[in-house]
């Protein structure tokens, strides 16, 4: 596995962090990957669906994509609003949040993304 120093002298692998549901489905709140195997996040989420089946349904839409209501963050940013969206490359040291999915409301990306392509 690969390793980035970072400026404090901690060495941390590129991480994907649970919380709320996706962390009772995968029974895990930390995962360390090898970012050299996951260059994107699809890839990510494709070895995701293998090592837990149990959360295709949670994260899968009926064409199975990953479903609009599921919360997705690299580095504290929404990857569906970046040009590649879920195929933006992943670095060594990027920390993937994967969060419930959304009961009161639903995160339309594709709306917002229009709205930033018209102005």
């Amino acid at each position: 596995m690969t390793f980035v120093i970072f400026k404090l002298g901690i060495i941390l692998p590129m991480r994907i962090k649970f919380y709320g549901t996706m962390r009772n489905l995968t029974n895990k709140t930390v995962l360390e990957l090898d970012e050299r195997q996951y260059a994107t996040i699809n890839q990510v989420f494709g070895w995701l669906y293998q090592e837990f089946p149990q959360i295709r349904v949670e994260l899968l839409d009926l064409d199975g994509r990953l479903a609009a209501q599921i919360p997705v963050y690299v580095n504290g940013r929404n990857p569906r609003l970046r040009l590649n969206g879920l195929d933006e490359p992943l670095q060594a040291e990027d920390v993937v949040c994967l969060f419930s999915p959304i009961s009161s409301g639903k995160i339309n990306v594709e709306v917002m993304r229009q709205a930033a392509q018209k102005n």
